[in-house]
């Protein structure tokens, strides 16, 4: 059976060239590949990391991308758009 984790793994694999698992095991930033925590300042940073391998930076700036765009909806039009 297909886990919620093996799919985080193979998008974040597709995504990123390594496993969601692979990221936290070397606590680098799946991302920037940088030390993660030392790049977390907020618990919440640190779950966030614990959850998507994003070091808090780096979630802020895609967080960031996605709040200049005219309706906010920029992240599920891309994703989500089947045409």
């Amino acid at each position: 059976m297909t886990t919620l984790r093996d799919i985080q793994n193979k998008m974040t694999k597709a995504v990123y060239g390594q496993t969601l698992d692979e990221a936290l095991d070397t606590q680098l930033c799946i991302k920037c590949k940088e030390p993660a925590i030392a790049k977390c300042y907020s618990p919440a940073g640190i779950k966030e990391y614990n959850l998507s391998g994003l070091c808090e930076e780096c979630f802020d700036a895609i967080m960031a991308e996605n709040d200049e765009d005219e309706d906010g909806w920029g992240f599920f039009e891309i994703t989500t758009n089947k045409e």
